[in-house]
């Protein structure tokens, strides 16, 4: 498990990945990744504060900033 400071943390580390990368998020923040990332929930609704989704081999989120640089 790995966490991040920033967004742009997060999808530089995805766009990097060669296998398919579980994603656990704070559901606060979902705004905020749902403009970046496609985000199927993978976790059935319910009292949580957090939930998951899976992100496919080297996607990288859109208007992603230096990815990789």
């Amino acid at each position: 498990m790995r966490g991040f400071e920033s967004l742009d943390a997060v999808c530089d580390w995805i766009g990097r990945q060669q296998a398919s990368t579980l994603l656990i998020y704070a559901e606060a923040r979902r705004a905020e990744l749902v403009p970046r990332l496609p985000l199927t929930s993978i976790l059935p609704p319910r009292d949580s504060e957090f939930q998951a989704t899976t992100v496919p081999a080297a996607r990288h989120c859109r208007g992603a900033t230096a990815a990789g640089a």
